[in-house]
């Protein structure tokens, strides 16, 4: 289940530029995107992304943890020159068997939240 603002499909050369990986990207338009996942508790789930900013320096946020309760991983920060991968890890707590993992748009280097963000090859698993 996935539930937030749209996401535009590009292929490589949309924008003159390539997927990080495979030959389609996803452009976040604004907004925040949500899946929700189901775990077990004291699981250690990694979540790995590559960004890009679109036409500058963009920031998004990352958050991660049952609905009532997600905790902020980060913001972080890509510029236009080239995808830069993001990583974390997050440990499931005690009870909870359904996270949301959600990444938000943050800044934009031109101001315009609704066509910044580009994203590929976006992970999230329990680490062995």
């Amino acid at each position: 289940f996935s539930k937030g603002g749209t996401l535009e499909l590009g292929t490589s050369g949309f924008l003159r530029i390539d997927a990080a990986e495979g030959n389609v990207f996803v452009e976040m338009d604004g907004n925040h995107h949500n899946q929700l996942v189901e775990v077990e508790p004291g699981q250690l789930l990694v979540w790995e992304l590559q960004h890009r900013g679109r036409r500058g320096v963009d920031t998004f946020i990352v958050s991660i943890g049952p609905e009532s309760a997600k905790k902020k991983q980060g913001a972080f920060a890509s510029d236009k020159t080239a995808w830069k991968t993001h990583r974390g890890e997050y440990k499931v707590p005690a009870g909870v068997h359904q996270i949301v993992f959600t990444i938000t748009p943050h800044t934009a280097s031109d101001g315009d939240i609704d066509s910044s963000h580009l994203l590929d090859n976006v992970k999230l698993y329990v680490k062995r």
